[in-house]
């Protein structure tokens, strides 16, 4: 784990570790973790400290060694990368349906669909040569390495994007060393707080995952964008605004390992294959993949796709799911009906980490669920009780709510629940 950081940043990290290690006796206790963190410029919430502490303290001593702590400290930082490119793209989609995006990233051919299927690196590189162009320059970037060492795009982004009176300016192209470059640079960058994730040798050495969160950063600060005037008068907006309900699957999806990863519900299941690694985690085994055709896709390609849709179609049927009016090709047009097949894998899902959990050798019927349900709130005294999992009761929180605090009394703050909530409020 250690690896993953250069030598610089370990004799950083042992530095602060090293401050609360008084006696010298190589670890700190799991209290002092929180500090020795938020030290290193990380503020983590206590209940993720405490499941990384079960994770690395294996000997279960209250006590973390240094390179226990290095192991926390890299997943510490990893996941906010992570959610910093995630609030890219969710950010993106944003600007992407009021107009503002759709000038700087769309090309030739391509319509509101083709934007918002975009990953979040392509996003971010259109979004950096449309700053480019708009500035006049004629460098464009193609990747976060070896276009990025030069400093000499990141300065002319930083001018164009930075307000007026943040002094920003293009002075580093003045220097001819590319370190001294980097370093003017990103002086630059904390003109307007934006100084995070990289070092002047990350820049000059193309760390493509540490310029890659800078720029996210760049872009979720000052996207220096604008609605169009015309705004995008020949797309139903609604149509492609993701609801909770779909956010909800994909961000489902994405957390079982699916590759490649969803930004776009619909348009990344179009080809099948996305559905199809949900089957087999679902029910392992059930797919037979040498019956399936996978990308690169060539002659034939959406004939290809169009297959893997309906071989997806007839597992739902082998799964007992419910698929009438639904097709392959209702998934190959991204379809909202994909949803009725989504729905019923994450379902199918639950109640399979729900057996598993259980041991038993039997199936867990919903039945079951709902007697368990109800008897725990029975006993514990609470009011609210579901006929079913279709029970608009459910859509208040009100029942999950009591569920809670039934299986952990105390640990909710009734004095922030509302009990009939407007709409508004049960969001």
């Amino acid at each position: 784990m250690a690896s993953k950081f250069s030598s610089e940043k370990l004799e950083e990290i042992r530095a602060q570790f090293d401050q609360f290690d008084a006696d010298g006796n190589g670890h700190i206790t799991c209290s002092e973790i929180a500090e020795v963190l938020k030290a290193l410029g990380e503020t983590t919430p206590g209940y993720k400290i405490r499941d990384m502490i079960r994770e690395v303290d294996i000997d279960e001593n209250g006590t973390i060694e240094f390179n226990e702590f290095v192991e926390m400290y890299a997943k510490v930082t990893a996941e906010k990368k992570t959610y910093g490119l995630q609030k890219t793209a969710d950010k993106a989609k944003k600007l992407v349906q009021v107009g503002g995006l759709s000038e700087a990233s769309a090309e030739d051919g391509e319509d509101l669909s083709d934007l918002m299927a975009l990953s979040p690196e392509e996003i971010l590189l259109r979004w950096f040569n449309y700053h480019l162009e708009e500035a006049g320059n004629p460098r464009r970037v193609h990747n976060f390495t070896k276009d990025i060492m030069d400093s000499e795009c990141y300065t002319v982004l930083l001018n164009q994007i930075a307000p007026d009176d943040a002094g920003v300016d293009l002075s580093p192209l003045q220097e001819k060393d590319p370190e001294k470059r980097a370093t003017l640079m990103l002086q630059q960058a904390d003109k307007i707080g934006c100084k995070k994730f990289v070092r002047p040798k990350d820049v000059v050495k193309g760390n493509q995952r540490l310029n890659l969160a800078f720029v996210a950063n760049l872009f979720n600060t000052y996207p220096a964008l604008k609605p169009t005037e015309e705004g995008l008068p020949d797309f139903d907006l609604g149509d492609f605004g993701e609801t909770r309900e779909e956010k909800t699957f994909r961000n489902w999806m994405n957390s079982l390992g699916v590759n490649p990863f969803v930004n776009s519900l619909y348009q990344d299941l179009k080809d099948g294959n996305v559905l199809l690694q949900l089957f087999d985690k679902v029910k392992p085994g059930i797919v037979k993949w040498e019956k399936v055709n996978k990308p690169p896709y060539k002659m034939g390609g959406n004939m290809k796709k169009l297959e893997n849709c309906n071989y997806a179609v007839d597992l739902g049927k082998q799964m007992g799911f419910s698929v009438v009016g639904i097709g392959g090709k209702d998934i190959f047009d991204g379809n909202k009906l994909t949803l009725a097949i989504i729905w019923q894998l994450m379902r199918a899902y639950t109640l399979a980490m729900l057996q598993k959990l259980s041991g038993s050798d039997k199936p867990i019927e919903e039945d079951a669920i709902l007697l368990w349900t109800n008897t725990t709130l029975e006993e514990a005294g609470k009011t609210h009780t579901i006929s079913g999992f279709k029970d608009q009761s459910i859509s208040t929180s009100l029942p999950v709510i009591d569920l809670l605090d039934a299986l952990r009394p105390g640990k909710v703050n009734y004095e922030i629940v509302l009990t009939a909530p407007s709409t508004d409020e049960i969001i």
